[in-house]
């Protein structure tokens, strides 16, 4: 929400049309959700590395783990529960991250991530965004996109 309503607070000083504003509204909202969905793999990779820092809890609010809690059976998702609510072994790990790509959390997060870049590309056309602004912008997007 932050990066929706600064963009959009930006857009609203700079120009007058409600469509412009809009467009850069739905930047910001696509970036922020980027950046989160990108949080949200940081702490399912610091859990793949039995790193120090990795938390079950954080994992157990990700996406991965929220879309695991979708589209997999109740038997999957309670052993599932079970591992991330258990002192992290490699072994355990190795069962979480096999049942999250077993059941597509993967491909499903590709497609996501692929999805908000489109958004906030068309958030842009819709502003009107041109020149140097657009290219800061979309080096912004892409630097996030392919990072």
């Amino acid at each position: 929400a932050f990066f929706e309503i600064a963009s959009w607070a930006g857009a609203r000083l700079a120009v007058r049309q409600k469509v412009r504003i809009q467009g850069y509204r739905q930047f910001g909202m696509s970036v922020g959700i980027i950046i989160q969905v990108l949080d949200d793999l940081h702490d399912y990779l610091q859990l793949q590395q039995l790193n120090a820092d990795a938390n079950g809890l954080d994992f157990k609010r990700s996406l991965p783990s929220v879309y695991l809690h979708e589209v997999a059976p109740p038997l999957v998702v309670e052993a599932f529960d079970r591992l991330i609510d258990s002192k992290m072994s490699p072994a355990g790990v190795a069962e979480i991250f096999a049942m999250v790509d077993q059941f597509g959390a993967s491909n499903f997060i590709k497609k996501e991530l692929d999805s908000l870049y489109q958004s906030a590309v068309q958030g842009l056309d819709q502003a009107g965004a041109c020149g140097p602004a657009r290219s800061q912008l979309l080096e912004l997007l892409n630097s996030l996109h392919s990072g």
